[in-house]
């Protein structure tokens, strides 16, 4: 009998020393987990001014900086991206901030600035796509405007290829008439035509040699006429360097697009592909034509900035099958050493809502659970309700391995994407709790 107890007692007391080392081993896992955490990100504060010092170190050889954001229409990506924006100039003498919208739209809006002042509200309208105009960019244009007369203000530009609004096509179209009324009305209905033709391959639509040849005539009969105006155009705006330059250029990228999509299937990607080899083309004369001595943020969406970008995956809505991205972005497509003074900035969220291109509020992935392998769910660790993470320079660990592995997330708030994202950005911001753009019309 007393040899049953001894035993029993032996049992319980190896059990108790095994669930003990467990729970050691796990405190120990779990408290190396939360340091490797807090060694290994910043958390931002945005009722601080120095929440983003860290930056400096990070940024230090970097002469072109590019924020993306996995969705338009994500009130806290605007508000963060113009903090990051400010800071680097202030900061880090970044001079110039080039958009996805028109390349000349925000200089022929900042020539109309010097003539005839408008509010901060106006200049954002006519500067920059609609997904973007909202309350929370007007402390950025505020900004901006305020700045402007200083030494080194703050340079506004695009490098998109369409202008969806009429800022570039009614400045030029009134400067045109009054030199020559039958030039002033070939430009507007050139612009009309391409555009309507622009949107329409999204549809299917294809282009004629005839047409082809119309808008290279049209385009470069324009061209030419402006060339001969060149001196009144200067006359006219003074205060506005290059501004024939940024005129003459998207002049020049009417026609190119569509020459270069004449030789195309029209597939999706192929549009996508001759869009963001132009974009290319126009941050790379941005970059060594127009302000070569110049550090310059770039904002548009994650799929134009990020590297590498046939290696990712994607599902639509509904699919079950995922399929690679068959076009590069415009990232790759810059020179190497552009891409080596370069930083990728992805932007990431986790819950909450968001507006669509139809100002249509979604709940961030439809309000369901995220997959374990996600990279939401991820970064969700953090503690931070915002929280930067720079992949440079990390080796893998048991901590930070999810870096260096396929990883699921979100583009437009919605649809999986498979990637390892340490091939496609340098640094992560992750936005725990979103709300919708509130939208200027």
């Amino acid at each position: 009998m007393r040899n049953s107890i001894k035993v029993l007692l032996t049992l319980i007391t190896l059990i108790c020393l095994i669930l003990m080392g467990r729970y050691v081993y796990d405190y120990s896992l779990k408290k190396e987990k939360v340091e490797w955490w807090d060694n290994n990100t910043n958390s931002i504060d945005i009722t601080s001014n120095d929440d983003l010092n860290f930056l400096d170190s990070i940024l230090k050889e970097k002469k072109y900086v590019f924020l993306g954001e996995s969705s338009h229409g994500v009130a806290e990506y605007n508000t963060a991206k113009g903090r990051l924006i400010k800071y680097l100039h202030e900061k880090q003498d970044y001079e110039v901030v080039a958009f996805e919208s028109s390349l000349a739209d925000p200089m022929v809006t900042f020539a109309k600035l010097n003539t005839s002042p408008i509010s901060s509200r106006t200049y954002m309208q006519m500067t920059i796509p609609g997904v973007w105009n909202a309350t929370q960019n007007l402390p950025l244009f505020d900004y901006i405007l305020e700045n402007r007369r200083k030494e080194k203000a703050l340079v506004t530009t695009g490098f998109d290829i369409p202008s969806f609004g009429p800022t570039f096509t009614n400045f030029m179209t009134e400067w045109i008439i009054k030199k020559s009324p039958s030039k002033g009305n070939l430009f507007s209905k050139l612009e009309k035509d391409w555009l309507t033709k622009y949107l329409s391959f999204n549809d299917g639509a294809k282009l004629s040699d005839k047409e082809v040849t119309e808008f290279k005539d049209g385009y470069n009969e324009i061209i030419y006429f402006l060339t001969q105006h060149e001196t009144d155009l200067k006359d006219e705006f003074p205060n506005q360097l290059k501004l024939d330059s940024f005129i003459l250029q998207t002049l020049h990228n009417r026609i190119e697009l569509m020459v270069r999509m004449s030789k195309t299937q029209y597939t999706i990607d192929e549009i996508n592909q001759v869009r963001d080899l132009l974009m290319a083309e126009n941050a790379k004369w941005l970059s060594e034509k127009i302000y070569p001595d110049k550090k310059i943020i770039f904002w548009a969406h994650n799929a134009h900035i990020r590297n590498h970008n046939t290696e990712i995956t994607y599902r639509d809505d509904g699919e079950t099958t995922f399929r690679p991205f068959l076009h590069k972005t415009m990232f790759e497509y810059l020179p190497e050493d552009m891409k080596k003074e370069s930083y990728i900035l992805g932007f990431y969220m986790y819950e909450g809502e968001f507006s669509d291109n139809e100002n249509n509020i979604k709940k961030v992935n439809d309000g369901k659970d995220y997959q374990a392998d996600s990279l939401e769910q991820i970064l969700n660790q953090s503690n931070y309700e915002q929280t930067f993470i720079n992949l440079n320079g990390q080796t893998k660990n048991k901590f930070s391995k999810w870096m260096f592995e396929p990883l699921y997330a979100l583009t437009q708030g919605l649809y999986s994407e498979k990637m390892v994202v340490s091939k496609h950005y340098d640094g992560l911001y992750f936005i725990k709790h979103v709300n919708p753009t509130t939208y200027i019309r």
